[in-house]
């Protein structure tokens, strides 16, 4: 069974791009006058990370298959994180909520949408929502499909098939981050 499963690809340099369109419009709308970018640096501030490694593990755990993607977002937007694969398709809806200090609180809602064989048509959904309590720069471990089933469990092993989809989420501020450059 080959599945082929993407995630898409970030854009490189966008927040130099919107970096660049916000201060055109603020210099724009300043006129001649001198302009203050004490709100622009707090809005900057509040920019997180959301690193994300999603991993296909075999009965065995041993890894099969992997992406890596990264993310930005303010506290309290969602970003939509899309697995397709031939006959199923994970979509995750990530809304970080910030905390006081370092911690903060991810909406993690999930949905399922799995094929059936031409033989039965149809199409299963399921849905979860999930609120994991967490601090910024520690990994979270989510498996949309559920884990990776007892390999002594029999009935267990036909239920779920002997695939798991681990998704590993971490956020971090945006000026944390060691991969973006400010310049």
């Amino acid at each position: 069974m080959t599945a082929r499963v993407e995630l898409p690809r970030p854009h490189r340099g966008w927040h130099r791009v919107v970096t660049a369109g916000m201060l055109a419009t603020l210099a724009a709308a300043a006129g001649a006058q001198e302009l203050d970018l004490g709100g622009f640096e707090h809005l900057i501030d509040n920019v997180l990370t959301i690193n994300i490694r999603a991993r296909v593990l075999n009965a065995e755990e041993e890894m099969v298959w992997e992406a890596r993607r990264k993310m930005y977002t303010v506290p309290g937007l969602e970003v939509e994180l899309r697995v397709p694969s031939e006959d199923i398709t994970v979509l995750a809806y990530l809304t970080p909520v910030k905390l006081k200090g370092d911690k903060l609180l991810l909406q993690v809602q999930a949905q399922v949408w799995q094929t059936s064989p031409p033989e039965a048509s149809g199409t299963r959904f399921s849905t979860t929502l999930n609120y994991i309590p967490a601090e910024l720069g520690e990994k979270i471990r989510f498996y949309p499909l559920g884990s990776v089933p007892d390999l002594s469990d029999a009935d267990a092993l036909s239920r779920s098939g002997t695939f798991s989809l681990e998704i590993e989420i971490q956020i971090v501020p945006y000026s944390q981050d060691p991969s973006t450059d400010s310049s």
